[in-house]
């Protein structure tokens, strides 16, 4: 199941009418009983010819609809969806009507502006006196030629609005405005003339428009982000719409020709000084192909307008599948600022297909989205480049294309020939829009019920369909590389952004260096600058950092050696040239002798996970001169809540993250399934052996480890035990088996008798693993511990027998019967489903070697919220497994850090009360399971419990959702994880250098009445706190040698919460953090400050007050405070109380 939303919108008006209409119908075709039921009024008889009109044949226009929707579209319910989005971003009519009357009203002011007396190109003197300015940066220069404003040749809308399918909630109108001839001179063509008359012109009109009360706001900003070509852009006083002043060159003031890719319109000489040994051919022949495509794109505007205007009058299906396209592109931010695919691309891109007859007239909305995606995704522009040029008769019209692909990554001829539509497209984003269509077109046939949640109501964002990013600051080191990056030509051809000059071949080294390490590469989109007319335009000098992001293939990326070609191989040469002094040559084990790099020496999990942060810098310094103190890597910090700084020890694995520690016991646990496998003489052999604890299934936030005790323990025989020290013994937990036993007829009816044939098993078991020296067995009438390698294994055997013995019971009349009751249900899920479970995570565990961190990382910000003993940890786990096994619309996680943030958007905005959460392990689901499991619960919504997980092997019982969390614990979790998710995306996307992860793992406390908090050296689980101080030591790990018997499962904040649970459970909710959390948290119940009758039963806590005259009791809070205090003594440290409270008469 795709992520679920609630989409709520109350019309008023004519839809009331509407309602009271459908409510009407509605009566009319309810039965007379039924009828009767809902108005309380009798109904009266019907005549035949009334009941004959009930079922009445289907109209010619019902049949036709019903006719279209199984032709044109996927389902019944994806036409509905379809009609529905459709209708809340199309424009409405009064809008629409309201549109004309302004581009009227602009249209006429615009021409009435009188012409200027001519100025110099460079003279700004009579703006500022305007108070505007004008909108363009450019070098201090000598550029001939005289500029003067005439009315405008023609004004027109453009855009989405000119062909309906502009999209709310931004809808803006793009209102070209062309130059008439007059303004232009014949050698404007060259130095970026054009450019600066273009803005001359713009900010012209904006002085005299200024003048008017029609525009609340001008703001200056830039066309698809290019920094040559501004526009004005006018908000509406009180209307939402907003309009573009789009000022273009004459269409037919230039021959197309003269600005081919392959021709020079700039002098270096004019930009900057060059030296003697250049000469001017050599500085005047250099082509401008990026300068020449924004001049050809505003004298091939109407052209193309026109075209896409003449096609599309007729199809208003294609309007609309359009407007879905626009949608899924805004959805994966893919459509804004410099170098991204325009919603312009996107449509010209579907007049493509429908020239080449890949779409045809008669398809539908979806059709045509549906199919657009299809084709995007299979056709790779940077192969084969689409062009709606129809004509190719001569030899220099068939090299057009050709030539563009020299210069340009990406390649879309417009119309003429000798436009590129997609020039500043770049292409790592084209890699990300065809990755994305490729994803899209499956979702169609894989998950056709999710389709439309997935494609266009759900956003991708930037932090997290990435699974790492980094981000360069202080850019200016890229300039001063440029000769290696491109050349001054190509910083003067992209008119002196050095950002968007070199960014490009910036990308290519990193996907080079970084090779199979990843998917996918992609700048973050800069935001378009916006300012205010009378402010000084916006400096591409200002863009101060630039955000890359990284889809990594989770095997490749953490190799830590990079083995490059056998030393004799012609490829050698080039792999040392591009790596410099890093490369060596080395052996490796199967006799080879290669170029290697050997970028991590560390074996930890978390080392291998950083291994492209140590490339990267290394790769932006040699060909960028990006120094390391520049970059900033996002990745590490998601590690840090799960670290704990154990001092290195010999003979024991460095603590990374944890996952050394989890194969630690792992294979211990191997030895002890082993020793029991081996067990000969046993009445029943051991079926199945499963370790149930988190550690076994690789998910234990803290992996258990045999620390020392001795320091807080006194040793009594081989045993430690606690004391009344000043400090709590390090927290051992002990580490559940289940064993089941193989079936017998033998075994008895009673469950008495079965515990007690299953405590002579025990003593069978015990006697026998006595004999290996090296384990330490204790004897217990339930269960054997096993003391191995500094690790406790709690071993419990069961026999299936014992269920059906919980479920028998005898009816009042005698009869032997089987029901489901509440130890059955608890024999079934610890024995049964746990186990199973258990083996089951472990094994995604082993197809997704992240997963283990991310759902450490979510459990242990789970309980930083005090929510430890209100959300099961197995909840949180199946979550992260959904995160996992249903990733869409994104790719299966590739960090930690990126499936953490999923997990937090999933709880913020999850449905719960609407839609279960189907986690799919083993893709066990069938296609009627998928449909029958939603349509169950909505029907039984009663029945489940607020949040209700499905699993194939638990598809009803919901083990582990049936009494926790509450609706308002739901609601917390919520609450609590899109502030958090808002706290991390700044820090992602907008890192600062205070920034600190730790942040969202520290709890509110402010939001509870009273806290307590706990003496830290009371704490077993101190160490694992997230603020540890940094001066106190960590607790040691045990010798080897050590086979003392340690104190186990000792946590005393565990019993002291258990307790007040049970004693306040009707007066307060207690809430605390399992992982070395110092303070409790309580919230009162509703109503407990009111004022009760003096009687027998309201007693209990509770002091004598008055209510007028009478006396009656109320809630002795003092009294309970101190109670907090005894019952926790030592372990209490102070009680504070947060909120006073009211008492209610």
């Amino acid at each position: 199941m795709g992520i679920k939303r609630q989409h709520t919108e109350v019309e008023h008006g004519e839809d009331d009418d509407n309602e009271i209409e459908e409510d009407e119908d509605i009566l009319a075709n309810l039965s007379a009983a039924h009828q009767r039921e809902v108005t309380g009024e009798p109904a009266k008889k019907l005549t035949k010819k009334e009941r004959e009109k009930l079922y009445k044949e289907p109209t010619v226009e019902e049949l036709k609809q019903m006719k279209e929707t199984e032709n044109l579209f996927h389902s019944n319910l994806f036409r509905l969806q379809i009609s529905e989005v459709l209708k809340e971003v199309t424009l409405k009519d009064k809008h629409k009507k309201y549109a004309h009357n302004l581009i009227d009203n602009l249209k006429e002011m615009i021409l009435d502006i009188p012409a200027s007396e001519q100025i110099r190109l460079t003279d700004t003197q009579w703006f500022l006196k305007q108070k505007v300015k004008v909108p363009i940066y450019q070098p201090d220069d000598d550029n001939k030629g005289q500029f003067q404003y005439l009315p405008p040749s023609s004004i027109c809308v453009v855009g989405s609005y000119s062909t309906n399918t502009v999209v709310k909630p931004h809808s803006v109108i793009d209102l070209l405005v062309e130059m008439p001839k007059g303004c232009i001179s014949e050698k404007d063509n060259f130095n970026h003339r054009l450019f600066r008359k273009r803005a001359l012109y713009l900010t012209y009109v904006a002085a005299k428009l200024n003048k008017t009360t029609l525009c609340q706001a001008m703001k200056f900003t830039y066309q698809h982000g290019n920094h040559l070509k501004p526009i004005l852009n006018l908000n509406v006083q009180g209307r939402s719409i907003n309009v573009n002043i789009i000022v273009c060159l004459p269409h037919n003031t230039y021959k197309l020709e003269t600005f081919n890719v392959n021709i020079c319109n700039i002098n270096v000489k004019w930009y900057k000084e060059i030296t003697q040994a250049e000469s001017k051919d050599d500085v005047r022949l250099k082509p401008t192909p990026y300068s020449n495509m924004a001049i050809l794109e505003d004298l091939t505007q109407k052209t193309n307008t026109e075209y896409i205007e003449n096609i599309l009058a007729d199809l208003p299906a294609f309007q609309d599948g359009i407007k879905l396209l626009k949608i899924w592109l805004r959805q994966r931010e893919l459509d804004m600022g410099y170098g991204y695919f325009s919603s312009y691309i996107m449509t010209m891109y579907v007049m493509y297909l429908l020239s080449q007859r890949l779409l045809n007239k008669m398809m539908s909305s979806y059709q045509v989205f549906r199919s657009t995606l299809i084709y995007l995704a299979r056709n790779d522009w940077c192969v084969k480049a689409p062009s709606l040029f129809k004509i190719k008769k001569s030899l220099n019209e068939k090299s057009s294309e050709f030539n563009m692909k020299s210069v340009f990554d990406v390649v879309f001829l417009d119309v003429t020939g000798h436009y590129n539509l997609a020039y500043t497209l770049n292409k790592a984003v084209y890699q990300r829009v065809l990755h994305e269509a490729k994803l899209s077109a499956d979702y169609f046939t894989t998950k056709p019920n999710d389709a439309f949640d997935l494609l266009l109501m759900t956003s991708v964002a930037f932090d997290r369909k990435f699974d790492y990013c980094f981000h360069v600051d202080n850019l200016k080191s890229i300039q001063e590389h440029g000769d290696t990056l491109g050349g001054l030509d190509k910083l003067i051809d992209n008119g002196g952004n050095y950002v968007y000059a070199y960014l490009t071949s910036i990308l290519d080294v990193l996907e080079k260096a970084l090779d199979k390490r990843i998917l996918l590469i992609q700048p973050r989109s800069l935001p378009t600058p916006t300012w205010n007319i009378d402010e000084d335009c916006s400096n591409y000098n200002d863009i101060n950092c630039i955000t890359i992001g990284l889809l990594v293939d989770t095997f490749m990326s953490t190799k830590s050696v990079e083995k490059g070609p056998t030393a004799d191989s012609s490829e050698a040469r080039e792999f040392r040239e591009f790596w410099g002094e890093v490369s060596e040559l080395r052996r490796f084990q199967d006799g080879s002798i290669c170029e290697a790099i050997v970028w991590s020496k560390g074996s930890t999990f978390r080392k291998k996970r950083l291994v492209i942060s140590k490339i990267i810098p290394y790769v932006l310094k040699k060909y960028a001169g990006i120094d390391l103190e520049d970059i900033r890597y996002m990745g590490e910090e998601f590690d840090v809540p799960l670290h704990i700084p154990f001092p290195k020890q010999i003979d024991q694995p460095i603590y990374g993250t944890g996952e050394e520690q989890h194969m630690s016991v792992i294979h211990t646990f191997d030895g002890i399934k082993k020793s029991l496998r081996g067990l000969s003489d046993m009445p029943l052999r051991i079926n199945n052996i499963q370790g149930i604890h988190p550690v076994f299934r690789f998910t234990d936030v803290f992996p258990v480890m045999a620390l020392n005790q001795f320091k807080e323990t006194k040793k009594v025989n081989d045993h430690y035990y606690p004391t009344r020290s000043l400090v709590a013994p390090a927290y051992q937990p002990t580490l559940p088996v289940t064993c089941i036993l193989e079936g017998s007829g033998k075994w008895p009816d009673d469950i008495e008798a079965v515990k007690r044939l299953k405590a002579a098993i025990y003593i069978k078991i015990s006697k026998d693993l006595s004999l290996d020296k090296s384990l330490k067995v204790i004897l217990q009438p339930t269960h054997i511990d096993i003391f191995k390698n500094g690790f406790v294994f709690r071993i419990k055997i069961y026999a299936l027998r014992e269920l059906s013995i919980m479920k028998a019971f005898v009816t009042k009349t005698g009869v032997l019967s089987v029901q489901n009751n509440q130890k059955s249900f608890q024999f079934e899920k610890d024995v049964i489903a746990l186990p199973k479970l258990s083996s089951t995570i472990h094994g995604i565990y082993q197809q997704h070697n992240t997963m283990c961190s991310a759902v450490r990382l979510a459990k242990r910000w789970t309980s930083a919220q005090l929510l430890s003993n209100h959300v099961p940890d197995i909840v949180i786990e199946l979550i992260v497994c959904y995160i996992y096994l249903s990733p869409a619309p994104y790719t299966k996680p590739g960090s930690p850090g990126s499936a953490f943030l999923r997990f937090l958007q999933l709880l913020s905005s999850f449905d719960w009360r609407n839609y279960p959460l189907m986690v799919d392990l083993n893709t066990e689901f069938t296609a009627e399971d998928l449909v029958d499991i939603p349509a169950r619960f909505n029907k039984e919504r009663e029945k489940f419990p607020l949040m209700f997980i499905s699993t194939p092997m638990d598809k009803w019982s919901s083990y582990w959702t049936k009494d926790q969390p509450s609706a308002m614990i739901l609601n917390r979790l919520a609450l609590l994880a899109k502030e958090s998710l808002h706290v991390l995306q700044t820090q992602v996307l907008q890192p600062q250098s205070n920034d600190d992860i730790k942040e969202v793992f520290r709890p509110p406390l402010d939001s509870y009445d009273v806290v307590i908090y706990l003496q830290a050296n009371q704490v077993p689980r101190y160490y694992q706190s997230i603020d540890y101080p940094k001066d106190k030591p960590i607790p040691t790990l045990r010798s080897t040698d050590d086979q003392i018997f340690p104190v186990i499962d000792f946590d005393p904040v565990v019993k002291y919460v258990k307790e007040l649970e049970e004693i306040y459970a009707d007066r307060a909710l207690f809430f605390y953090d399992q992982y070395g959390g110092t303070c409790i948290g309580v919230l009162w119940k509703p109503r407990l400050f009111q004022k009760r009758d003096f009687k027998v039963p309201n007693l209990l806590m509770s002091k004598p007050s008055t209510r007028g005259s009478e006396i009656v009791l109320e809630f002795n809070l003092q009294a309970v405070l101190e109670d907090f205090k005894v019952l926790g003594t030592n372990l209490v440290d102070k009680v504070e109380v947060k909120t006073q409270p009211k008492t209610d008469v």
